[in-house]
């Protein structure tokens, strides 16, 4: 092929020395650079295809400052020809940090680092953006350890430390990647600057260097860190634990935990437990600090007022205090200016948390005066500048605050996504968590479904918010979101009534497919309620939140079957019998009773009536069950599968999504050693349909 092609070289050759020479001096046009550049790499392919045929007319061009700044093939050639001058070259290629070369002239460098070679390693290992060459160079000044090569690498390693060498964001090495390359090599020149990094202020070299130093000086590591464990620096007593966490061995360990309850440091301590829970030894939390109880509140107030230059308002150039108005106490008094200041003082200390002392002030407060304070609070801090300092007016917002705030704080998070400030939009979840009642929990089970695959950092805050709270309360999460379904206003038997303003009544009806109609006087049913001015702002409003809590509630309710969730059953009937909107779930899936060691018994629905019965009408009287769930048709046996899918076809009852009909994959009993599954490969599923799926 190369032999039948030789003839167009001389005009691929003339056309690229062409483009090269039309921006090798680098032009005002950018374009006309790069295109220069991209044509010299070509020439470069080409002379490696010819086998060095045209090695000289590379070289010719090599030498141009643009290529041996940008272009590793620039730099290999004049090292291949000119070594005792290619640091020189490169140098004076451009008065900007280097980015490019080879091995070849890293070798080079190394051998004259007091002159231009030192130079090239000076701004090779200064380079903004890490990459493999740049780690070739590092190794090779390390482990060479040329005369002159250790303060550079002091040099080196102390930029590092300061968080300099992991480069900008487009770096793809993280600083603990930084230094586990640095720590690979084992060259002595290390091992002074390792016991320096040790008792540095970075976690990262601090790591890095206790594993180098139990690892090269093992012999020694005991003392050294047993000197160190009394050292009066707290940062020397830190990188000794370090450095035993490193050995690892029993009696390392031992010695680390022995320390644990005589370090008189609370940051030390920490550490160390931290260490330790490393090894799978954790240790007692540190106790808290005890809270003075406030019995009562006149006198809380007076010890305030004894010292008053203990309390004082945090930094807030956007806060007019005197602008709010009162806070009101339960029995309607206004709380005074210092407790106000105290509540303000105490919640900066411990954003996203309601503060201890701050939860000892919060019963004393009235929540149904205090919406005007909180929408007041609201206001000047959205038109503060919002960084993290101030944070802690949207808990006092949420402490404070009542329903009609949800709103205010939710507007504005899909602008605060859209303009990558999503910590404002987790900040307000939090907040929305403190207001504790049924509408806020409703608001963050809304948040966790609407943020589940787009700003998942949103719902993942809502997911938390719920966690904790159902931790407080000892419940599980779905739990939390199950209590906090609203009824609608719709009785037992799904029905509410509407007084229209001529007169009449209107009821709205959920139906036992879960479909909400409007049923006029004469008995016609509509599924749009009558355009009656009293009644259509709440009808609109009713539909809307009952459409999305039956979304909701599908989704969990699908995820507790493919999970293997049981209820129990005393709870089953509380809540899917009586509620009007989880009966019609009960009502449109196939249920399993299990007994108390969790075997299946048999299955069943809740008719339209009301009564539990499996598929045949027999009623399900409850003897011997304790919990109840929803079978996944991977569990249940074919004749029980065909049965119900024969009734709820009979009955014309609509599954809100898949369950005796869901597609399901049994394991031939004969590849159950097979460890790959290959029926699949190649099948293309939506991301949606792929979770159903699993």
């Amino acid at each position: 092929v190369m032999e039948e092609t030789r003839q167009f070289d001389s005009g691929i050759l003339a056309m690229l020395e062409s483009m090269i020479r039309d921006g090798a001096d680098v032009p005002s046009h950018r374009e006309e650079s790069n295109r220069a550049v991209s044509a010299f790499r070509n020439l470069c392919s080409v002379n490696t295809a010819r086998g060095g045929e045209f090695e000289n007319r590379v070289l010719a061009w090599a030498k141009k400052p643009l290529f041996l700044y940008q272009t590793k093939e620039a730099v290999d050639a004049i090292v291949r020809h000119h070594p005792e001058e290619a640091c020189r070259r490169v140098i004076e290629a451009s008065e900007h940090a280097y980015g490019n070369g080879s091995e070849g002239l890293y070798r080079l460098a190394v051998r004259e680092l007091e002159g231009f070679g030192g130079k090239v390693m000076g701004r090779v290992l200064a380079a903004r953006y890490m990459g493999g060459l740049h780690f070739k160079a590092i190794g090779i000044l390390i482990n060479e350890s040329p005369a002159g090569a250790g303060e550079m690498v002091r040099t080196l390693l102390a930029e590092g430390a300061k968080g300099r060498a992991q480069g900008s964001s487009r770096s793809s090495f993280t600083a603990p990647a930084y230094w586990e390359e640095i720590t690979r090599h084992s060259a002595p020149v290390l091992g002074p600057l390792m016991h320096v990094l040790l008792c540095g202020l970075a976690s990262a070299p601090r790591l890095a260097a206790a594993g180098w130093l139990a690892r090269h000086e093992r012999e020694t590591v005991a003392a050294t860190a047993g000197a160190l464990l009394v050292s009066k620096g707290i940062d020397d007593r830190i990188g000794g634990a370090t450095l035993l966490a490193a050995v690892g061995d029993e009696a390392a360990v031992a010695r680390l935990r022995e320390h644990h309850p005589v370090e008189s440091s609370k940051q030390v301590r920490g550490v160390i437990a931290e260490l330790l829970a490393g090894h799978g030894l954790p240790v007692a939390v540190e106790p808290a600090k005890a809270v003075d109880e406030i019995a009562d509140l006149a006198d809380f107030e007076a010890k305030l007022a004894a010292k008053p230059k203990s309390v004082k308002a945090p930094a807030a150039s956007w806060l007019t205090a005197d602008a709010l108005p009162p806070l009101y106490t339960k029995e309607g008094v206004p709380l005074s200016e210092l407790a106000r200041t105290f509540l303000f003082q105490r919640q900066a200390r411990e954003a996203g948390n309601i503060q201890k002392e701050v939860a000892q002030l919060l019963p004393f407060l009235d929540r149904t005066r205090n919406s005007a304070f909180a929408h007041a609070l609201l206001d000047q801090w959205l038109l503060s500048d919002k960084k993290a300092g101030s944070r802690w007016a949207l808990d006092v917002v949420g402490i404070t605050g009542d329903d009609t705030i949800i709103n205010r704080l939710i507007a504005p998070i899909p602008e605060w996504c859209q303009a990558n400030a999503g910590k404002r939009a987790e900040w307000v979840v939090h907040a929305i968590a403190l207001l504790g009642n049924d509408q806020a929990l409703r608001t963050l089970d809304t948040l966790v479904q609407r943020y589940r695959n787009h700003r998942k950092y949103v719902g993942a805050a809502a997911t938390d918010a719920l966690r904790t709270f159902a931790r407080v309360k000892g419940v599980s999460e779905d739990e939390v979101a199950e209590s906090i379904v609203p009824d609608f206003g719709l009785d037992e038997s799904g029905e509410r009534l509407l007084q229209m303003a001529t007169g009449g009544m209107v009821t709205a009806v959920l139906k036992p497919g879960l479909k909400l109609v409007w049923r006029m006087e004469d008995g016609n049913e509509y599924a749009k309620p009558p355009a009656d001015g009293t009644i259509a702002a709440e009808a609109k409003e009713m539909a809307k939140r009952l459409k999305e809590s039956i979304k909701l509630q599908t989704i969990r309710l699908e995820r507790a079957m493919i999970e293997g969730r049981r209820w129990d059953t005393a709870a089953w009937r509380e809540r899917f019998e009586n509620h009007p909107v989880f009966r019609g779930f009960a009502g449109m899936l196939v249920w399993a009773a299990y007994d108390g060691e969790g075997r299946m018994l048999r299955f069943f629905r809740l008719y339209p009536n009301g009564i539990p019965a499996d598929a045949g009408g027999d009623i399900e009287e409850f003897e011997g069950v304790e919990t109840i769930g929803l079978p996944h048709p991977a569990s249940m046996d074919q004749p029980s599968l065909k049965a119900w899918s024969t009734h709820l076809k009979r009955f014309k009852v609509k599954p809100p999504f898949q369950q005796i009909e869901r597609a399901v994959e049994i394991l031939d009993p004969l590849h159950g050693n097979r460890r790959e599954y290959r029926k699949l490969e190649n099948v293309v599923l939506d991301a949606a349909d792929f979770r159903r799926r699993l």
